[in-house]
């Protein structure tokens, strides 16, 4: 049974999830028990179900920094979630999980999957972004940020540099599930990602730039600029797993 409350995880599931920032209900509220922009699907025959994340125009994100006007938006909407537990350093991690792209994402920089960097200790950039913008996934990497700063401001936590900025059209993988793996590689420094769907390689190996102080973690959902995005998007998550292992055992992910 997936889990209830504000942990979020199935049987077949190894990552559990949990509502880190208020999630939008419906009129725009910050009650979990009412909002409706996280939801499980009802169970299929082989006893299933799916994560749906739904975000609607002006469904503001609970998070201090949604209310803000930055990067070019004068708020940011928000409907997801993040992971109960982090990307140890010293280790080779797998995540892979399935999404089906039910509706929208037609619009500008809408999110959908980040391995972010922030903890109350380090202000980090995002490590990583895959999302879609002008109908075509992007895939971002955090670059420029240096390790042993003592001073995080905007110009030592490096920014996000597009690695992948024609990708696949969302026209093409809508509505038919989409299985993801991601592989970062936390034994070398700085760490190394890569990405693939459905067995072929989106983008190769490629290196983040971080400080060591930053605490990777898994998010889901979907996060974009508010106000220039006029459509309601939705997307549904499923086997949602990470399977780590230290640098002898790297063989096993390969």
């Amino acid at each position: 049974m997936p889990a209830l409350a504000d942990n979020f995880g199935d049987d077949d599931w190894n990552m559990t999830l949990y509502d880190n920032c208020e999630l939008p209900g419906g009129k725009n509220h910050y009650d979990l028990a009412k909002a409706d922009s996280v939801y499980w699907s009802d169970k299929t025959k082989a006893g299933d179900s799916k994560l749906n994340f739904k975000l609607r125009r002006g469904d503001i994100g609970g998070c201090s920094s949604d209310k803000k006007r930055r990067h070019g938006a004068p708020f940011w909407e928000r409907a997801e979630l993040k992971a109960r537990t982090g990307l140890a350093d010293e280790m080779v991690h797998k995540i892979s999980f399935e999404a089906t792209f039910v509706k929208g994402f037609n619009g500008k920089r809408e999110t959908f999957f980040q391995i972010h960097g922030w903890s109350n200790s380090c202000p980090s950039a995002p490590w990583l972004m895959m999302k879609f913008s002008h109908r075509k996934m992007e895939i971002e990497v955090l670059r420029g940020a240096h390790e042993g700063n003592e001073d995080l401001d905007t110009g030592h936590r490096g920014e996000m540099v597009s690695i992948l900025d024609n990708g696949p059209k969302i026209a093409d993988l809508k509505g038919v599930a989409q299985n993801f793996e991601i592989r970062l590689d936390r034994t070398v420094y700085p760490a190394e990602v890569s990405v693939s769907m459905n067995g072929k390689a989106v983008i190769p190996t490629t290196q983040i730039e971080h400080e060591t102080c930053g605490d990777p973690t898994v998010k889901l959902g979907i996060y974009r600029p508010g106000e220039i995005n006029p459509g309601t998007s939705h997307i549904a998550f499923d086997d949602v797993k990470v399977t780590s292992v230290g640098s002898i055992q790297v063989s096993q992910l390969q």
